[in-house]
């Protein structure tokens, strides 16, 4: 038979023979309900068994007890969802209990208070909360009902957009006073668009970012002076078209310092066994190009127009964003089969650049490779175009992305590199190189009509 222990919590279960039935409150190790807990009866003033009578209290004094927790005199005593009585306060949903005060010395005041959820207040409708509600008066219900809060239509005072403090994600609201990003970076800017590009005037040492359209860049101005560049990017003019490389004149100008390349960038013929460069008449829509060859039929033997990397170096990081030539290809079908053609950048005259830029047609080549290289390790990939005979095609470098490197023929991409990409440091310069590679009459002359760069030179700030 089952024991109800003194001093435990008993609530009404049923009624027989106009006596009440209790049971102990929360039903054993069950939750308790608000419904029971309106239904407690007081505590039991002794113990008993299944069907026996038993006394209950809901207020006075009892002895002999020893509540859980052990309190000291003054201690508030609670129902626990067992029956028990403790100085532990429960928590939801354990409903709130209050049972008495320990006296001491294992005496209880005992002073049974349920104390009521919302559901038993005076107009509290309760339907079925959900997380966040909180209780709102409806007047129409004339009672509070659970709902969450609308920001604009319950909050008096406040629109759906209230809160000027904050910058909104759309970009609908703009900034109005001066914002620091506090030694921040400001990172992955698509664009900027700058409304005063005036300097500022005030404080010496304040500064604006400007944007130059010409050099499409950022730049800073500090009391409308540019700060100081890095000494190698001290030059006027950041792009170059040549066309009419030896002038009107003719004839076979010495290594070194060709003929009619003074003003123009300094460019060099450089040769071996004898090559030749001359103006190249008779062309009526290419006027003022040059062609050259080879002389010897010596492993090796080359010829190459270059210009001056000492005086105009070009990198990747001091804003190297196009180049191109207008290239003829050879005369003779053996021309691409005992010789080597490279158009572009790099660091060497006649050797393969170890840093370069370029296209180049092998002896066993079909078609022209677009080739980048980075300390003698290169990609090399076909561009599906066949060089033909005294055809001239516009070979053109897109390397405005330093990380992605775009080559063209006849304004059609047939590559795009990210791999073997020169250091942004490696100074190259403007070559076009013919190498005579094996012996036999296979040598043949090419023309270059043109060549041209642009490179806006980046800014140290």
């Amino acid at each position: 038979m089952a024991t109800i222990a003194k001093f435990t919590v008993v609530y009404t279960d049923a009624a027989a023979s106009n006596k009440s039935e209790v049971k102990v409150w929360a039903g054993g190790s069950a939750a308790p309900t608000l419904d029971t807990a309106l239904r407690i009866t007081g505590v039991t003033l002794t113990s008993s068994v299944t069907g026996e009578h038993v006394a209950t209290m809901m207020r006075g004094y009892i002895r002999g007890v020893t509540p859980g927790g052990s309190p000291v005199a003054g201690d508030l005593l609670w129902a626990q969802s067992d029956g028990t009585v403790s100085k532990t306060k429960p928590t939801p949903p354990t409903v709130l209990v209050f049972v008495g005060t320990y006296i001491g010395g294992s005496v209880v005041h005992v002073d049974v208070k349920v104390f009521p959820s919302l559901s038993e207040l005076s107009h509290v409708k309760i339907e079925t909360p959900a997380e966040f509600d909180v209780m709102i008066w409806d007047p129409g219900e004339f009672a509070f009902v659970p709902r969450k809060i609308d920001h604009g239509a319950d909050l008096a005072g406040l629109a759906d957009d209230d809160h000027p403090k904050y910058i909104l994600h759309d970009g609908t609201r703009a900034f109005t006073g001066d914002q620091s990003l506090g030694g921040n970076d400001l990172t992955n800017i698509l664009s900027a668009e700058l409304v005063d590009k005036v300097a500022p005037t005030g404080a010496a040492g304040k500064s604006i970012l400007y944007h130059d359209s010409v050099e499409e860049e950022l730049h800073v101005l500090v009391e409308a002076e540019l700060i100081k560049r890095r000494p190698h990017d001290q030059r006027p003019t950041s792009c170059g078209f040549f066309d009419d490389f030896c002038g009107s004149g003719a004839g076979n100008p010495p290594a070194g310092n060709a003929s009619g390349f003074g003003d123009h960038a300094s460019a060099t013929f450089d040769t071996g066994n004898g090559g030749t460069l001359i103006h190249f008449s008779g062309q009526v829509d290419h006027p003022g190009v040059v062609y050259w060859a080879t002389a010897g039929t010596v492993d090796g033997d080359h010829s190459v127009l270059y210009s001056h990397k000492v005086l105009f170096p070009l990198t990747l990081d001091r804003g190297l964003k196009r180049f191109g030539f207008g290239f003829r290809s050879p005369s003779i079908a053996a021309g691409l089969t005992t010789n080597e053609y490279r158009v572009g950048v790099g660091d060497s005259v006649v050797a393969k650049s170890a840093n370069g830029i370029f296209f180049e047609h092998l002896t066993g080549d079909t078609n022209w490779f677009a080739v980048t290289g980075s300390g003698s390790s290169y990609t090399r990939t076909d561009t599906g175009i066949i060089p033909v005979l005294l055809t001239y095609n516009d070979l053109e470098i897109d390397c405005s992305d330093n990380a992605s490197i775009k080559f063209y023929i006849d304004n059609v991409l047939v590559a795009t590199h990210t791999t073997d990409i020169p250091a942004v440091t490696s100074e190259m310069m403007m070559s076009a190189q013919q190498i005579f590679r094996t012996g036999g009459s296979g040598t043949a002359v090419v023309v270059l009509d043109y060549w041209y760069w642009h490179q806006a030179p980046a800014r140290q700030y």
